[in-house]
């Protein structure tokens, strides 16, 4: 099936020309942008899909964005015919753009996935907690910060935990670890692969990167020791000198440095490769095209082979281009997460 449908109210709309949808690592909320004109589409479009609509986005028989709404709508005409244009996100856009509740305001002994799930009940959003055992140890104490939304309240738990925040199809929000699944159908050049691209990049990447970071005093450590813990992690693709250090603003002793200046390299490394493949139709032979898998690319000409993470996934139609899916893909290392440190309320440390 190669048609995409907006379903609003029970209706589905149908004959589109031309649709965009995507979802992101970078960006929590899935997000689609369709237009239509006159007379392909159904008359009732034009009063039926307007700005606040609750609606479900469906590419090639999938469910996308099940739980989405119409953010934006335009209709543009002449004397004979009619232009409409809309665009949103799924659910999971008001944890973006609003502020946190406030109450209870501070978690003492809880998990992530309750203190997330505390936050998403008032806009309607339900958690899903797919990262055990790395999202089961609870917090000691954790405290909203003034002005902060909630999806920035809910990704400082993350990072404390190593895990990734992203929604799904039901509009939910998923904590996930990185690259958990894998995709069995190949990317290869002269097959499936319509085009390719990389863009290199050695302007992040430093030969040795060293972490400073503070951790609480104790009777076995204190003074110049206590603030000067630090790491160090070297990039042995970087040819020349080229050091840099990086104050983390977090406290931590020399191990938790060295695993944050090796996430440096991890990250840069990856950041400075990254790789756009673009296949024909919207789905493999085990289903539709997702972020957050790991699929095996053999791409000659761009100089890529082994397996690689999809990061974000464009599923497109036009009337030049057909239907296709564009990925962006990373290695896998560039999004292997370390552990930020918690906040310790009771020694005003992050440890």
């Amino acid at each position: 099936m190669t048609d995409a449908a907006v379903i609003v109210d029970g209706k589905r709309f149908t004959g589109w020309k031309s649709v965009r949808a995507q979802r992101s690592l970078e960006h929590l909320s899935g997000e689609f942008e369709f237009t239509a004109a006159s007379p392909i589409i159904a008359p009732e479009a034009f009063s039926s899909l307007r700005a606040w609509a609750p609606c479900r986005i469906e590419i090639g028989g999938e469910p996308v964005l099940g739980e989405a709404f119409i953010d934006e709508d335009g209709i543009r005409h002449g004397v004979e015919s009619r232009e409409l244009r809309i665009a949103g996100r799924d659910r999971t856009a008001d944890l973006v753009d609003c502020s946190a509740p406030q109450k209870p305001g501070v978690w003492r002994g809880q998990k992530l996935a309750h203190i997330a799930a505390d936050l998403c009940r008032p806009f309607g959003i339900t958690v899903r907690d797919q990262a055990s055992p790395l999202s089961d140890r609870a917090f000691g104490e954790f405290e909203l910060e003034e002005g902060e939304t909630a999806f920035e309240a809910v990704r400082r738990l993350a990072a404390m935990r190593a895990v990734l925040l992203l929604s799904n199809p039901a509009g939910e929000l998923v904590i996930a670890r990185p690259g958990a699944e894998e995709i069995p159908t190949p990317i290869v050049f002269g097959e499936n692969l319509l085009s390719g691209s990389v863009q290199r990049s050695v302007r992040g990447r430093y030969s040795e990167i060293t972490c400073l970071g503070q951790k609480p005093a104790d009777d076995d450590d204190w003074g110049e020791a206590a603030a000067r813990a630090k790491g160090r992690a070297t990039d042995a693709g970087v040819p020349r000198h080229r050091p840099l250090v990086i104050l983390s603003g977090e406290a931590g002793d020399a191990v938790a440095m060295e695993r944050m200046a090796a996430w440096e390299v991890r990250r840069r490394r990856g950041r400075g490769a990254l790789y756009t493949a673009a296949v024909a139709g919207w789905t493999h032979a085990d289903g539709i095209w997702d972020v957050n898998r790991i699929v095996h690319v053999d791409d000659p000409v761009c100089q890529i082979e082994g397996p690689m993470l999809v990061t974000q996934v464009v599923w497109e139609k036009d009337a030049g281009d057909g239907t296709r899916t564009t990925l962006t893909l990373e290695p896998p290392d560039a999004l292997d997460l370390v552990a930020r440190p918690e906040k310790q309320a009771e020694k005003g440390w992050w440890t």
